[in-house]
């Protein structure tokens, strides 16, 4: 598993971080972008988790966000993707484009 810039966080009981998580985290570190994950709860107690992953050169961030709330499973509740610092945040790609993204940047940095 790649580095969380977060620090060790406890993992709620019965949730794992999500498959799709796990593959754009790991794309993202072998690229050398920086990575992260932080589990939370929201005032119901229903556990969520959020991944960040951010290129250092091109400031370039995509952020999504895996909610329980009503379902008891993790499912996609946000992505918002920021083009640079600074930028304003929109609807960010489908985690697949996503981490093809994240390819294509190295690929050129390379």
């Amino acid at each position: 598993m790649t580095h969380n810039q977060f620090g060790t966080q406890e993992v709620p009981a019965g949730f794992a971080l999500p498959k799709a998580a796990v593959k754009l985290l790991n794309t993202a570190a072998l690229a050398r972008w920086s990575t992260g994950w932080q589990w939370s709860a929201d005032n119901s107690d229903n556990p969520f988790v959020t991944i960040h992953v951010a290129d250092p050169e091109t400031r370039e961030y995509f952020k999504y966000t895996w909610h329980s709330r009503g379902t008891g499973a993790l499912r996609l509740f946000s992505k918002i993707r920021q083009a640079q610092a600074g930028a304003p945040w929109v609807d960010a790609p489908s985690v697949k484009a996503a981490e093809f993204r994240v390819r294509e940047v190295a690929a050129k940095n390379s």
